[in-house]
């Protein structure tokens, strides 16, 4: 199977290996960020300029940092995917504190091997420490293939932090009759 396009251009091989072509393409996903007075939060994409191409799990994520899961999905769709915040075998390492948006924070460098395709994954989140918003403020992500060329870099930033009035609970589970399939390594 090949894609190539606005999508960029990659290779599934028979054995079920991505291999990814370099070409210089830049998404750009706005969201509103909520968070219950659980410390769930969810996602919700209000903006997307991926060149009219449809990137499925994107519509929304639910983060439950007490359980350690994204879960991923697209209103209407009949699944979703449940990533963990922390991949098996991964090694943390700290950063130095940051000040952002006047919170201090404290910075976390991650690093696993996705072993599907062998991609080496690095991310480095900045979270507020002195507040109870669990999101990060600010992370980037370093994505490499397996013989280490650079493939993807994510930057997520939160531009800005506000109370507003109790949420429905709703709006912090999955639409009902929503499937999950697990993705883990």
């Amino acid at each position: 199977m090949r894609c190539v396009g606005e999508c960029g251009s990659y290779e599934i091989s028979d054995t079920g290996i991505a291999h990814h072509d370099r070409k210089d393409l830049v998404s750009m996903y706005s969201y509103k960020v909520s968070q219950n007075e659980t410390g769930t939060v969810r996602h919700q994409l209000i903006f997307a300029n991926t060149g009219g191409t449809n990137e499925q799990g994107r519509g929304a994520e639910i983060v439950s940092y007490a359980q350690g899961y994204v879960l991923a999905f697209d209103s209407g769709a009949s699944q979703a995917l449940r990533v963990p915040l922390v991949y098996p075998g991964t090694t943390s390492t700290a950063l130095e504190s940051r000040k952002i948006l006047g919170f201090k924070c404290d910075g976390v460098r991650r690093k696993w091997v996705q072993q599907r395709n062998k991609y080496r994954d690095m991310r480095e989140i900045w979270t507020a420490s002195e507040i109870g918003f669990k999101d990060p403020l600010f992370q980037v992500l370093y994505g490499r293939d397996a013989s280490g060329r650079l493939g993807i870099v994510e930057v997520r930033a939160i531009r800005s932090i506000k109370a507003s009035p109790t949420l429905e609970p709703s709006t912090f589970e999955l639409p009902a009759g929503m499937g999950v399939f697990d993705f883990s390594e």
